[in-house]
């Protein structure tokens, strides 16, 4: 479980209860990739519409701890120029990138990757900074395979058989039967 924590945490990917929750707007987690108010009615499309007009007060971001500091677990104070702000709502520890890190709200003046906040850690403020929401491979470049190559690979004879297709789905092969599974 670890370890699958540590990598949701450099992609940015939000655990439902911890990261999101029904009190929060999804516009502010980051989420407006996941619906469109101009595709009809829905539940919850008025508050959405309601929050865009008005402007987010707060938005979801990473909070980043170098490597030693402390370790993260959730539930953190978070403190600029000495006043609370925020709780990390989620964290942990980035394998890949050698750094601690934690999801909060921040206000939205204060959500721009590079500014320094303070995390209390065991009654110790711990230097961070703030950065964006995903910390590792933003631009999608080092997962997957570009678009035009099509990469075969077996497991064996009589066994799977699995491809990245032209179409950017994964095509697998086993028993006669044909799965498939689109990358993200």
């Amino acid at each position: 479980y670890r370890a699958i924590d540590s990598l949701r945490l450099e992609k940015g990917f939000l655990a439902w209860g911890w990261d999101i929750s029904p009190d929060e707007n999804p516009l502010e987690a980051g989420l407006g990739f996941a619906f469109r108010l101009d595709k009809g009615d829905f539940i919850g499309r008025d508050a959405i519409q309601k929050s865009k007009h008005q402007g987010l007060k707060q938005v979801l971001c990473s909070v980043l701890i170098e490597k030693d500091a402390c370790i993260l677990y959730g539930g953190e104070a978070v403190y600029h120029n000495g006043k609370s702000i925020a709780r990390l709502r989620s964290g942990g520890y980035g394998h890949t990138i050698g750094k601690n890190i934690g999801f909060a709200y921040l206000p939205h003046a204060l959500a721009k990757p590079g500014t320094d906040v303070e995390i209390d850690s065991f009654c110790e403020k711990i230097p961070a900074t703030v950065g964006s929401l995903c910390n590792y491979d933003s631009k999608g470049e080092k997962f997957g395979r570009k678009k035009e190559t099509k990469t075969t690979w077996s497991a064996g004879p009589n066994q799977s058989h699995w491809a990245w297709s032209q179409t950017n789905t994964l095509e697998c092969w086993s028993n006669g039967i044909l799965e498939y599974w689109v990358r993200w």
